[in-house]
């Protein structure tokens, strides 16, 4: 008995000392013996690791249309990974396109569901369903916490400038405008189904409830008219007269704060019983009076009050040099192509 223990613990040291050296010298899926499936697995990563796409984002779109290939002619730089963003063959590529370097999928998402947070819905206590997301609140959003996009730069700053760098380009604003637009609606209508709503009875009780397709439809619809003023104040900023109107406003405000800062500096020194001068009040007067010019010669759409905060900014972008009257006109006219398909989807629920 005693013998045939030995002979055992034998054979287990001889298959450990077999299978240290295998694996020593032969990794797996390589050497004598080894699963030729496991082999070209191994093989086919090996030449994605060497692969010149190897850990590199997938290029924007403008890149990817600049580099497509003729008919019949194979892409020289093919490779077995799909980049970023691209779905396999098996996949319906026309409702999810290939994902821009800077735009990803996640701000659609988010963006999705930043729409449905500001979205009330109508009812006896709130009174008619109203969409209140303004343009202020989606610039701090993206322009400062760059939720789903990816600009290259370590600062905000920087980021801004490199995103606004890649936007403001009319084969992407219309990339974006044409096959993005499809993907936040679906992602829309998909967290507007399956999130309910706290609404406010008659009687003021609270419940919540899941919003019907003529709520969802009611949220595009709304969203597309806000779009068509934005669009608007962008095409009536190109012009030279709204330009120098604007460029008067910014200057009134800065009045107002140097009126403003003299009045406490001289504050500091008289004591609590300084009284207010003439220069802060001429210096109000003068900044409503050129809000009301530049709100006049705006006309906005559905008398948006945010008009002087929009059209301060197309002047800034305009003033920087990112953006020049053709692509705010771009901007104006996707702005518009968004708003049609918003409809459109609208009309189909």
């Amino acid at each position: 008995m005693k013998k045939v223990y030995i002979i055992l613990i034998g054979l287990v040291v001889l298959l450990a000392g077999t299978l240290l050296v295998r694996n020593r010298f032969f990794p797996v899926g390589e050497g004598p013996g080894a699963d030729k499936e496991v082999r070209e697995k191994i093989v086919k990563q090996e030449k994605r690791k060497n692969s010149p796409e190897s850990g590199a984002q997938t290029g924007s779109f403008a890149n990817e249309t600049a580099s497509a290939p003729e008919s019949g002619e194979k892409s020289a730089d093919s490779s077995d990974k799909e980049p970023k963003g691209v779905k396999s063959a098996g996949e319906e590529e026309s409702t999810r396109p290939p994902e821009d370097d800077v735009v990803t999928h996640r701000f659609l998402q988010d963006l999705a569901e930043l729409v449905f947070k500001h979205y009330i819905p109508g009812g006896e206590e709130s009174g008619p369903a109203r969409l209140t997301l303004t343009f202020r609140r989606v610039n701090t959003r993206y322009g400062l916490n760059m939720y789903g996009l990816e600009p290259e730069g370590s600062a905000v700053r920087a980021m801004r400038g490199a995103l606004f760098k890649h936007l403001f380009r009319e084969e992407v604003l219309g990339f974006l405008a044409d096959k993005y637009t499809p993907i936040f609606v679906r992602d829309l209508i998909s967290v507007v189904r399956s999130t309910p709503k706290t609404v406010v009875g008659a009687n003021g009780e609270k419940s919540k409830v899941v919003l019907e397709d003529a709520q969802i439809a009611d949220i595009l619809r709304k969203l597309a008219r806000k779009l068509r003023a934005v669009s608007a104040i962008f095409k009536a900023c190109m012009e030279e007269k709204n330009i120098a109107l604007v460029r008067s406003y910014i200057r009134a405000e800065e009045k107002v704060r140097d009126a403003y800062y003299a009045y406490w500096q001289e504050h500091e020194k008289n004591g609590k019983n300084h009284q207010p001068g003439e220069s802060i009040k001429q210096a109000i007067s003068e900044r409503e009076r050129a809000r009301q010019d530049l709100y006049a010669s705006l006309e906005p759409a559905d008398g948006s009050v945010e008009v002087v905060y929009i059209a301060k900014w197309a002047y800034r972008r305009f003033e920087s040099g990112v953006c020049d009257r053709s692509c705010l006109d771009t901007l104006s006219r996707m702005g518009r192509r968004v708003a049609g398909k918003l409809e459109k989807r609208a009309a189909d629920l």
